[in-house]
C-alpha cells in the first residue's frame, strides 16, 4: 500500500509539474489575441493541432477512455478480484483530473463549436468526481474497505478517547478540550452538514494549529502537534458516524447525475475525433 502511495503521488507530481511547465512556457502565447497568435513561434506547437497540442489531446483523450475500466471493474464479476477496489479507485480519480488537465491545454483554451458542450461536460465531470469522492470518504470503512458497522465505528471513537485520555491526564481543562471539539449534527439538514464539513476541513490545517498553540500554553508536556492530530481525529470519527446514513444517500444521487454528464462528454468526444480524423487534423471543431 505504501508503494502504491508514493507512486500515485509521483503521478500527481508529474501532472503538476508537467501542467506549470505548460503553462508558464505558453503564457505569452496563451494570453495573445486568436488573430495574434498564429505570427507566435509557439503557435505551431500549442495550437490544438499542433506539436504538443496534438499529443497533449491524444493522451488526455486516451485517459478519458481509461476511465470507464474502473466502471467495469465495479460492474464485470469477472474482475471482482482484481486488486483492491480502493487503488483503482485512486488511479481512476488521477485519470479524471489529469485527462481534463491534457484536453484543456489541448484546446489552447479556445472553446467552440460541439466541442465546447464535451468541454463543459469534462469539467462536470471532474467537478462532480471530487464531490463524489469527498462524500464516499465521509463513509467510515476498514483498512479492507468494507463499511463500518455502528457498533464498530462506537469502538474507534472509544480507543481514540482513551488515547487521548491517556495523553491529556491530570489535565483537566486539556481534556475539555475534547468536548469542545463534538461534532454536533443537531437540527442541520444533510445540505448544511456536508457544507459544513467541507468548510470545516479546509480549515483543518488551522485548527491544528490553533489546538497545538492552545495546549502549548497549558504546560503538557506530550508532543502537542499528536495531541492536535488526535483530537481532529476524535471529531473526524463523530462526524462521520452522524453523517453515515446521509453519505449513503447523497452518493445514490451524485451517481445519476456524474455517469449523464460522462456520457455525453464522451460521444461528443468521439465526433470530435471522427470529425478530426476526416478532414485531416486535430483542430477543434
Amino acid at each position: 500500500m505504501r508503494v502504491h502511495r508514493v507512486f500515485l503521488a509521483l503521478l500527481y507530481l508529474a501532472t503538476i509539474s508537467f501542467t506549470l511547465y505548460v503553462l508558464i512556457s505558453g503564457f505569452d502565447y496563451y494570453s495573445m489575441s486568436l488573430l495574434d497568435r498564429p505570427r507566435d513561434p509557439l503557435h505551431g506547437v500549442l495550437r490544438s493541432s499542433g506539436l504538443m497540442g496534438h499529443w497533449m489531446g491524444i493522451a488526455g483523450s486516451l485517459m478519458m477512455l481509461l476511465l470507464l475500466v474502473y466502471f467495469f471493474r465495479k460492474r464485470w464479476k469477472v474482475l471482482h478480484g482484481a486488486g483492491d477496489i480502493r487503488i483503482w479507485l485512486d488511479y481512476h480519480i488521477w485519470l479524471g483530473i489529469t485527462g481534463p488537465v491534457l484536453v484543456i491545454l489541448h484546446t489552447a483554451f479556445k472553446f467552440k463549436g460541439l466541442v465546447a458542450i464535451s468541454f463543459w461536460s469534462m469539467i462536470a465531470v471532474a467537478l462532480s468526481g471530487v464531490l463524489g469522492r469527498y462524500i464516499y470518504l465521509q463513509i467510515p470503512r476498514a483498512e479492507s474497505g468494507e463499511e463500518l458497522s455502528e457498533a464498530e465505528m462506537l469502538e474507534h471513537e472509544a480507543d481514540t478517547r482513551r488515547e487521548l485520555a491517556g495523553m491529556l491526564s491530570n489535565h483537566e481543562e486539556g481534556f475539555c478540550a475534547i468536548e469542545s471539539l463534538n461534532f454536533v449534527a443537531g437540527s442541520r439538514s444533510g445540505l448544511r452538514m456536508l457544507l459544513g464539513m467541507v468548510m470545516q476541513d479546509l480549515r483543518t490545517p488551522f485548527i491544528l494549529i490553533s489546538l497545538y498553540r492552545r495546549l502549548k500554553t497549558q504546560g503538557y508536556s506530550q508532543s502537542m502537534f499528536r495531541v492536535a492530530l488526535y483530537l481532529h481525529r476524535y471529531n473526524v470519527q463523530q462526524r462521520k458516524r452522524f453523517f453515515r446514513s446521509t453519505a449513503r444517500a447523497y452518493l445514490h444521487h451524485w451517481h445519476v447525475i456524474h455517469r449523464p454528464f460522462a456520457a455525453v462528454m464522451l460521444v461528443f468526444m468521439f465526433v470530435h475525433v471522427i470529425v478530426a480524423l476526416l478532414y485531416g487534423t486535430w483542430r477543434i471543431l
